[in-house]
């Protein structure tokens, strides 16, 4: 248990050193709910920036936590396009946490839509694989 509580505490750091990239994620509005397609033709999708997605992620019993910091370094742009760079570079490799992420990552800017919610299954089921 102290072992997760340390990772965690990794990624909080993480999070927190990277102040700029936070306050750009809070500015930033996650749309999740049933209606999503309604509620940016309500909003109008030219109030969206260009070639950003903004995806609520589906909870699977106690991943609120892991769905927030995910969503956190989604929306850290600099860490975001690192992730993308690692999928674009490494085409054929064996299962990780990290390309877990980059699948979901990938997943997510790749969508026709600007919002939406998107289920992090495979990187949910590595992250518990993972943990043992």
């Amino acid at each position: 248990m102290q072992e997760k509580i340390n990772k965690c505490a990794n990624i909080v750091n993480y999070i927190q050193f990277h102040k700029t990239c936070i306050t750009e994620y809070l500015s930033t509005i996650i749309i999740i709910g049933a209606n999503i397609s309604q509620l940016e033709r309500d909003i109008g999708s030219d109030q969206f920036p260009p070639n950003e997605h903004y995806f609520g992620l589906v909870n699977f019993g106690n991943t609120c936590y892991s769905n927030s910091v995910l969503q956190a370094l989604y929306f850290c742009r600099p860490f975001r396009e690192k992730v993308l760079e690692y999928k674009a570079r490494n085409k054929r490799t064996k299962e990780t946490l990290l390309t877990c992420l980059a699948d979901l990552f990938y997943s997510i800017a790749t969508q026709k839509k600007k919002v939406g919610s998107i289920a992090p299954k495979k990187f949910i089921a590595r992250l518990r694989k993972e943990k043992g």
